[in-house]
């Protein structure tokens, strides 16, 4: 009711202008039909977000280093104290591997607070502290935890430690209406030879709010191994790195690790996200924002590959403002979450190889859209054509993974 009356009470403001324009009061009698009719209202894309998802926020979130970004309906009614129940199942996936019975697993419960933010490593004060419980897996690789105490709600994380490394994965969220819950997770026998992983897919999203854009990024990749890599260390005594991604200099030094990290061993130092996490087998996925401003009347994005990259997409709303584009092709507009949006497309980017993008705030002047680096026509249609399809599933990802997603790769909740 809050947010229809303030959105009533902007649309009455927005029509003052017009009243007073008209020598009209608010009122007097309607004056006689115009030839022209006035301009639709624009309309902030944020506020149709939760229309798209009722899980998701109206606006862009508060961006917090290390701050886990769960969103689920914030809680109206005083906390309740119920007892939860956690089912965790571990199985080998490397073939030969050493069995799973008898492996150590600790489970922590970060709660879950009125203002609909779950408080991990990071990002949480001494009183959002997680309560942590420690168990063994059984001969069956299994281990059911009851009786566990929460208050209002909390996220569960599971960590089975195997063959000295942490295999980690996140739950749902924990209420009393949905109290008990499986975690089925895969561990690996681990290396420390760097496999020749690759980035597979690479989504780009960008949001307009005031002063700049609110930037999401997905990077999907593929491990090619049948082991877990566990990184290498920058020095001898230095935390162990298995991915790392340079944001893009203009950003505001605020990021979100919002899904595919580890909350322990996740840091952002100048520009560059690193990860210590394992990386598995198959494919896994990080998923991660930012906040860029316009500097000057021009916000600039540049990104860089962490891997060699396949595919890269970067969707801006159409009514973004006027661009230009150095090592990526721009797409026929399309139709995507409701909104109008621009695609441009890249393939085949060389591990720390660089596209750029540069959006001109509506209202400044700006040079005609320049594409900075050539194709064939022929090249050009493969890659609309198929970043089409890319972006279908592209939309279905992030409707399926709004909120607080689980961590991909690693292991299931159900």
């Amino acid at each position: 009711m809050a947010r229809a009356g303030h959105i009533l009470r902007a649309a009455l403001i927005g029509l003052l202008p017009a009243l007073a324009a008209s020598g009209q009061s608010p009122g007097a009698a309607p004056a006689p039909p115009q030839t022209q009719p006035a301009p639709a209202p624009r309309i902030d894309p944020s506020l149709l977000a939760p229309l798209i998802d009722p899980q998701s926020p109206p606006a862009p979130p508060q961006l917090t280093p290390g701050h886990l970004s769960a969103r689920p309906p914030a809680q109206t009614a005083a906390p309740v104290e119920f007892k939860a129940t956690l089912t965790v199942q571990a199985v080998q996936g490397t073939p030969d591997g050493a069995p799973v019975a008898g492996d150590k697993i600790t489970v922590k419960l970060y709660p879950h607070d009125h203002s609909g933010h779950t408080h991990g490593p990071g990002g949480h004060t001494a009183e959002h502290d997680p309560r942590l419980i420690e168990a063994t897996l059984d001969e069956t690789g299994t281990a059911i935890l009851e009786d566990l105490p929460v208050v209002g709600a909390a996220i569960p994380t599971v960590a089975v430690a195997h063959g000295g490394t942490e295999f980690m994965v996140e739950g749902r969220l924990l209420t009393p209406a949905a109290r008990d819950q499986f975690l089925k997770i895969t561990v690996y026998e681990t290396t420390q030879t760097r496999p020749d992983w690759r980035v597979e897919q690479w989504h780009v999203r960008l949001q307009s709010i005031e002063g700049g854009f609110y930037v999401e990024e997905i990077a999907s990749l593929l491990n090619p191994a049948d082991r877990a890599w566990i990184g290498q260390a920058d020095s001898q005594s230095g935390p162990r790195t298995t991915f790392a991604v340079d944001l893009p200099p203009s950003f505001t030094q605020r990021a979100d690790f919002i899904d595919g990290f580890d909350p322990d061993a996740v840091w952002l130092t100048s520009n560059r996200i690193t990860s210590g996490r394992p990386m598995l087998p198959g494919r896994s996925s990080y998923r991660y924002s930012y906040l860029v401003p316009y500097v000057e009347g021009t916000a600039e994005l540049m990104l860089t590959a962490p891997a060699e990259a396949a595919n890269l997409i970067v969707m801006v709303p159409q009514d973004a403002g006027r661009a230009t584009a150095d090592g990526l092709e721009a797409g026929q507009p399309m139709a995507m979450m409701n909104q109008a949006i621009q695609p441009f497309y890249a393939r085949d980017i060389p591990a720390g190889g660089t596209v750029t993008l540069r959006i001109v705030q509506p209202g400044a002047p700006a040079a005609p859209l320049a594409i900075g680096r050539s194709r064939s026509i022929a090249g050009t249609l493969a890659i609309i054509g198929g970043g089409a399809v890319v972006l279908v599933g592209l939309a279905l990802i992030w409707f399926k993974t709004a909120g607080r997603p689980r961590q991909p790769g690693q292991g299931q909740a159900e």
